[in-house]
């Protein structure tokens, strides 16, 4: 006997028939999101993505990587995956909270910027997050920096950016205790985005308001110290030159060498992407 492939094929071509939206939809889908909403698009222009260093991580990631694991946050969900040398496989998915942004891990914890809170999981047991506390903020978006018994939490509000509300500013975070955050400061500011610190200065990125480094000598008690107009995003410091970062901008990559005595910020060298 014999078997007739062209009816077969000619059913199947019919059942894949779709219009071109569908099929731009589809690409793209696949493209930037392939795994149910797993990465969703970022509110901001230019940042760095996943874990530069241990000692140099950007704070508008939406991945944290430790030795084992792999954590990813998505709109409302934690995304644990095992991170060995041959692959990478999802082990755990837990709905945490809505509005989810932004990861930073720290020691044992994950510090999730969510568009009304910031929440403390636990990863202790790599494979298990558990969730120790959440900080109510108003609705805006926000990157978190942890910084011993602190948190800085950077607040902005920006309609075109999809960030509803009317809070520019950053808070500072008592988080000697896990299970219970507790605000200590609060400092107004013009739009803040990414942030890092480097030695006794808090660095943070204010977009088309340029870049304003606060003074932590007293970290509980930040002050804007100088102010440059450079347009900057996100921002790391250099893993092995001192005084220098590491700038996400609106044209790309960006190297400035910092001089808080003589207080300059200089360019060094830009990367387009």
């Amino acid at each position: 006997g014999s078997i007739d492939f062209e009816e077969e094929l000619e059913e199947i071509f019919h059942s894949v028939n779709v219009s071109e939206d569908e099929q731009r939809y589809a690409l793209e889908d696949q493209l930037t999101d392939y795994m149910d909403n797993m990465i969703p698009r970022s509110n901001i222009p230019s940042s760095f993505a996943g874990n530069g260093t241990t000692t140099a991580q950007g704070t508008t990631n939406r991945i944290a990587l430790t030795e084992d694991h792999v954590y990813v946050v998505a709109d409302n969900t934690l995304l644990t995956f095992g991170n060995t040398s041959v692959d990478l496989n999802l082990i755990e998915k837990q709905h945490i909270q809505w509005g989810m942004e932004t990861v930073y891990q720290s020691g044992d914890q994950l510090f999730i910027g969510t568009q009304t809170s910031m929440v403390i999981v636990d990863i202790s047991i790599g494979e298990n997050p558990t969730v120790l506390s959440t900080y109510w903020h108003p609705n805006s978006c926000d990157p978190v920096l942890p910084h011993g018994s602190l948190a800085y939490v950077t607040l902005r509000s920006a309609v075109q950016d999809g960030c509803a509300g009317d809070e520019n500013s950053l808070t500072v975070v008592d988080i000697s205790d896990l299970q219970d955050p507790r605000d200590l400061t609060t400092v107004q500011m013009e739009s803040p985005f990414g942030m890092c610190l480097q030695e006794d200065h808090l660095l943070i990125g204010e977009g088309t308001n340029g870049i304003s480094i606060f003074d932590v000598n007293v970290p509980s008690m930040p002050f804007i110290s100088m102010h440059f107009p450079h347009e900057i995003y996100d921002v790391l410091p250099h893993p092995t030159v001192p005084n220098r970062i590491l700038a996400a901008g609106p044209n790309g990559l960006s190297q400035y060498q910092m001089d808080y005595t003589e207080e300059t910020m200089t360019l060094l060298s830009s990367i387009a992407f």
